[in-house]
C-alpha cells in the first residue's frame, strides 16, 4: 500500500476500508512476529534472516502510512479548530482555545485510532526485527563457538 492509495482512503474518508486494506499486513506482522517464539527458529539463520527482512519491508509500509495519517489528521483538526473558533466569534460568542482543541480532538478521534493501530503493529515489526538481530547474533556466537570446540 503506497501513500497515494492512504491519501484516497483518506480523502474519500473510508478509514474502514483502509482497516481492511491493512489487516493482512497486521496479521502477517504478527504471524512474523511470533515466529521468533518457536525454538525451532534458533536453528535456522536463514530463516530468521528472510523474516527480518520481511518484517523490515513491512515497517516501511506502515511508517509512511502513519506519516501520511498523521499529516492528514493534524490538518484536518486544525483546520477544524479554525472553523470552530470562527463560527464562535462570528456568532459574538467568547472563544476559548481549550474548547476548541478538545473539540477539534474529537473531530479527527476515528484517524488518531487508525494510526495508533498502523503505529502499534510498526512496533512489534521494530521489536520483532531487534529480536530477530539478536537471535543472529546468538546464532553467529554459536557457530563460532562450534567451530573452535
Amino acid at each position: 500500500m503506497n501513500y497515494i492509495e492512504i491519501e484516497d482512503y483518506l480523502n474519500a474518508g473510508d478509514l474502514e476500508g483502509m482497516l481492511a486494506k491493512l489487516t493482512p499486513i497486521f496479521i502477517e506482522v504478527r504471524a512474523l512476529g511470533d515466529t521468533f517464539l518457536d525454538s525451532k527458529v534458533y536453528n535456522s539463520g536463514h530463516e530468521v534472516k528472510n523474516t527480518i527482512s520481511q518484517l523490515n519491508g513491512y515497517a516501511s509500509t506502515l511508517k509512511v502510512a502513519s506519516i501520511v495519517i498523521d499529516t492528514f489528521k493534524t490538518r484536518k483538526e486544525t483546520v477544524e479548530f479554525n472553523r470552530i473558533k470562527t463560527a464562535t466569534e462570528t456568532a459574538g460568542g467568547k472563544f476559548t482555545a481549550t474548547s476548541g482543541e478538545k473539540e477539534a480532538s474529537a473531530f479527527v478521534d476515528s484517524e488518531r485510532r487508525v494510526r495508533n493501530l498502523v503505529d502499534a503493529y510498526l512496533h512489534v515489526c521494530k521489536d520483532s526485527i531487534i529480536t530477530g538481530q539478536s537471535i543472529m547474533n546468538y546464532l553467529t556466537e554459536e557457530m563460532k563457538f562450534n567451530k573452535g570446540a
